[in-house]
C-alpha cells in the first residue's frame, strides 16, 4: 500500500532544550502515532472508503486533491491528540480514537458519495476557482517585482499546498497533489519580520529574516505532519538582472533510519527555461539544482548543517545566499521552483525562509579614492577569480582594487557549480601624491660628449621634502633604469655613465613606490623633467643601430615563436589573422612568408610556432613582426635552434624575483606573490587554458 497521497501533520514541541529522556519519550510517541496513522488512521479509513465505493484511482485523486484542506486539518487534529492526550493512542484506557475514527470514517464515507453523484460539476467548479487563482501565460510576474518579498506579501509568486509522499524524485513526482493558494493563512506559506529567531533552533542563533532585509517568506510551518508546499515564480532575464540571487534558511527534523531516504524531510531548489509561447520548460539550468533531505549522513548535511543539540533530531542551515548566472538566457523567462516537504508518514517537520534579489552580472566598479578604484563581484559566488593588467589585493576574493586603464576578466562561480564570466574595462585614475611622499624637483646634466667613444654621462639630483619609510626609488632616462631602496635623504645624487651622444631631447623620471613590486598602485608620488644630449662628436658609429650583434646563427633548423595579441578581434574569433612574423634572408634564396598564429586563444593571447632553415650562404637576417590590419601585440619572441632545448626565465625588475620560465614550446609557469613577497600561487599555461597547479597561505599570527 502506498503511503503517496495524504498531507500529514502534527503539533511541534517548542522547547528549546529538551532533556534526553523527554526527547526519546516524545519520539516513540511519534513514532507510535506514525504506526496507528498507517494502519488504522485516516489513511486506512481513505482507502477503505475508495475500496468499498469502487473509487478509480483517477477520480480518487481528484477527491483527495478537492477535499485536501479538510483532509489536512483532520490529520493535524489527529496528531495534536495523539500528542497531547496521553490516552489517545491506548485504547485499552480511552475510546476517545475509537469515536474520532467513527466520526471521520462516516464524514468521508459521506463525501465521497456525494462527490460521485456530482463529481463532474465539482470538479469543474474547483478548476474553476483555480484557475482563477493564477494567471499562467508567461507574460505575467516576469520582472523583478517583489522577487524578495519586500512587499511583504508573496505577490508575483505562485503558492502551491500539497502533500508529503515517498518520492523518489523529491518533488518532481505528482504524488505531492500541489493545488494552488493565495491564502495567507494557511499558516504554511508566512510572510516573516522583526526581529525574531526560529523558535525550533532557539537561542537566538537563525534569525526568521535574512540580515540586512526587512522580510522573508517561511515555506511550511514548524509544525509536523506530512505537508509539502511549493512556491514558484517566473522571471524575465534581462541585462539588468542577469544574476538571480536567492537565500535561504533551512531546518530539517531527521526521521531517523526508520524511513528511507526519499520518505524523509527535504528542500529543493530548480530554475528552468520556458517557451514564451507555450510556458512549457525547454531547458532546465542544471547548476541551479540544489537537494538536501533530512539525513545526517547525506554530504550536503555533514558539510553545511548544525544539529540544535547533542540529542535533538533537528537539523538546521543558517542563512545562506547563492548566486544564479543567467548571462546566457538574456531575453528569456525562467521558471524558480522551491519545493520543502515533510517526512511522508506525518511525523517529522522540514520548513525553510527564504529571501531573494536580482542583481546586475557585471561587476560593481567605483570612483577613482586617490589613485585606485574598488571593484566589487555580485555576491552569492564562493569563488572568485580576477585577471587584468594591474589587479591588486587577493584576485580570489570578492573585492579588489586597480588603478590602471585596460581589460579586465571576472570568473566566479557558487556551492552548485553555476559560473559566470564577464569582461570589462576600467579606466585610469589620476595618480595622487600621498601625504608622505612629495619630490620637489628633479635635476638632469649631461657632460661633454667623449669623442673617443661618442658617451657621454648624465648626472643629476632628486630632492623631496618627504618620502615613504619603505620601497623603493626608481630612475629612468627613457630606456636605462636604477632603483635604490628608500628610505633615502633628500637631496639625492644619482648618475648615468656611457650614454650614446645622439643630441636629442630625452625624459628623466625620478618615481618613489611604496613597495617592492612595480605597479602603478603602488605608486607614492613622482616628477618629471627633460634634458638634451649632446650632439654627435665622435667617429665611432653603429653601421645596424637595430642589430642584435650577438645573434649570429650557423645554417640549420630553428623554431621562432612569440605570443601575439590582435586588439581588434571579436570575442568569439578563434583565429588571429592579422599579426604575422616574417623571415628573409640577405642573399635571397629564402623567405618564410607570413607566419600566423594557431592552436587556442588562451586568454586572449595566441602562440605562434614555427620550424624555419637557415639556408647555407646567407650573410644576415631579418626578423618582421607585422599586422595585416589593425594594432596586434607581440610578447615572448624566441628563436633557437631546432634541436636544442630552451627554457626562458623572466624577474621582477625590482625584487628580482622569478615571475615566469618559458618552456621548450613557450609556455610559460607563472609565479605569483603577495605583497609581501611570499609566493602565493605557481600558475601553468596549457592549451586549454592557464591552471593553477600550486596554492598556499601562510599567516603570521600577531604577537
Amino acid at each position: 500500500m502506498k503511503r503517496n497521497l495524504f498531507i500529514l501533520v502534527i503539533i511541534c514541541f517548542f522547547q528549546n532544550e529538551m532533556n534526553a529522556g523527554n526527547l526519546i519519550g516524545v519520539e516513540a510517541k511519534i513514532e507510535k502515532a506514525e504506526h496507528i496513522w498507517m494502519n488504522k488512521g485516516l489513511y486506512f479509513v481513505l482507502n477503505t472508503v475508495k475500496m468499498n465505493l469502487k473509487i478509480s484511482d483517477e477520480d480518487f485523486n481528484k477527491f483527495q486533491i478537492i477535499y485536501s484542506e479538510k483532509i489536512s486539518n483532520d490529520k493535524i487534529d489527529f496528531f495534536r491528540l495523539s500528542t497531547s492526550a496521553n490516552d489517545f493512542l491506548d485504547e485499552t484506557k480511552s475510546e476517545n480514537y475509537i469515536k474520532w475514527l467513527s466520526i471521520k470514517e462516516d464524514f468521508y464515507k459521506s463525501t465521497a458519495k456525494n462527490f460521485l453523484s456530482d463529481k463532474d460539476s465539482i470538479v469543474k467548479k474547483y478548476e474553476f476557482i483555480n484557475s482563477m487563482s493564477f494567471v499562467t501565460t508567461c507574460s505575467t510576474n516576469v520582472n523583478c517585482t517583489n522577487v524578495g518579498f519586500e512587499s511583504n506579501n508573496f505577490s508575483t509568486w505562485e503558492a502551491y499546498l500539497g502533500n508529503a509522499c515517498q518520492d523518489p524524485n523529491f518533488g518532481i513526482a505528482g504524488c505531492h497533489a500541489f493545488t494552488p493558494t493565495t491564502s495567507t493563512t494557511t499558516g504554511r506559506v508566512t510572510i516573516q519580520s522583526g526581529s525574531g529567531y526560529d523558535a525550533i533552533v532557539g537561542s537566538s542563533v537563525l534569525p526568521v529574516v535574512c540580515p540586512g532585509g526587512s522580510y522573508s517568506l517561511l515555506l511550511e510551518n514548524q509544525v509536523n505532519g506530512g505537508n509539502a508546499t511549493k512556491i514558484t515564480r517566473k522571471l524575465n532575464v534581462t541585462g539588468a538582472n542577469s544574476v538571480y540571487l536567492y537565500k535561504y534558511a533551512l531546518v530539517l527534523e531527521d526521521p531517523g533510519k526508520s524511513h528511507k531516504d526519499d520518505e524523509k524531510p527535504f528542500f529543493r531548489v530548480s530554475v528552468t527555461v520556458l517557451d514564451d509561447a507555450t510556458c512549457n520548460t525547454i531547458d532546465t539550468i542544471k547548476c541551479a539544482e540544489y537537494l538536501v533531505f533530512a539525513n545526517p549522513e547525506n554530504n550536503e548535511v555533514k558539510s553545511s548543517f548544525l544539529r540544535v543539540s547533542p540529542s535533538s533530531p533537528y537539523y538546521y542551515k543558517n542563512w545562506t545566499s547563492v548566486a544564479i548566472p543567467l548571462n546566457n538566457y538574456i531575453g528569456k523567462t525562467i521558471k524558480i521552483e522551491f519545493i520543502v516537504s515533510d517526512c511522508a508518514w506525518g511525523g517529522h517537520l522540514g520548513y525553510a525562509y527564504l529571501d531573494g534579489d536580482c542583481l546586475n552580472s557585471a561587476p560593481t566598479i567605483s570612483a577613482c579614492v586617490g589613485s585606485e578604484r574598488t571593484i566589487t563581484a555580485p555576491e552569492g559566488f564562493t569563488s572568485y577569480w580576477w585577471s587584468g593588467y594591474d589587479i591588486h589585493g587577493t584576485n580570489t576574493s570578492k573585492i579588489v582594487k586597480t588603478g590602471a586603464a585596460g581589460a579586465y576578466q571576472l570568473i566566479a562561480s557558487t556551492i552548485t557549480n553555476c559560473e559566470l564570466k564577464y569582461e570589462f574595462s576600467v579606466d585610469s585614475c589620476p595618480f595622487v601624491s600621498p601625504a608622505n611622499c612629495s619630490i620637489s624637483n628633479v635635476t638632469a646634466t649631461p657632460t661633454s660628449c667623449n669623442s673617443a667613444n661618442n658617451y657621454y654621462d648624465l648626472n643629476g639630483t632628486i630632492t623631496f621634502t618627504s618620502c615613504p619609510s619603505s620601497g623603493v626609488l626608481i630612475i629612468t632616462n627613457g630606456y636605462l633604469s636604477q632603483m635604490y631602496t628608500l628610505p633615502l635623504a633628500s637631496p639625492f645624487n644619482y648618475t648615468f655613465k656611457n650614454l650614446m651622444a645622439d643630441g636629442v631631447a630625452h625624459p628623466v623620471k625620478a618615481v618613489f613606490y611604496k613597495s617592492y613590486f612595480i605597479s602603478p598602485t603602488f605608486i607614492s608620488c613622482q616628477l618629471s623633467n627633460t634634458y638634451t644630449a649632446p650632439a654627435p662628436c665622435g667617429s665611432a658609429t653603429i653601421s645596424c643601430p637595430n642589430c642584435l650583434t650577438s645573434f649570429n646563427p650557423e645554417p640549420g633548423k630553428y623554431i621562432v615563436s612569440a605570443w601575439v595579441k590582435d586588439l581588434n578581434a571579436l570575442s568569439d574569433v578563434e583565429t588571429y589573422l592579422n599579426p604575422y612574423i616574417e623571415i628573409k634572408f640577405s642573399s635571397g634564396t629564402s623567405t618564410t612568408g607570413q607566419i600566423l598564429a594557431s592552436g587556442k586563444i588562451i586568454e586572449k593571447w595566441q602562440r605562434v610556432f614555427f620550424e624555419f632553415t637557415i639556408p647555407i650562404g646567407a650573410t644576415d637576417i631579418s626578423i618582421y613582426l607585422g599586422t595585416n590590419s589593425g594594432a596586434c601585440l607581440f610578447d615572448d619572441i624566441r628563436i633557437h635552434p631546432a634541436n636544442g632545448s630552451f627554457v626562458s626565465y623572466v624577474y621582477d625588475p625590482v625584487s628580482l624575483k622569478l615571475v615566469a620560465t618559458l618552456d621548450d614550446n613557450n609556455y610559460a609557469t607563472i609565479y605569483e606573490y603577495d605583497d609581501e613577497g611570499t609566493l602565493l600561487r605557481v600558475k601553468k599555461e596549457t592549451e586549454r587554458g592557464i591552471m593553477t597547479i600550486k596554492e598556499s597561505r601562510e599567516n603570521s599570527p600577531k604577537r
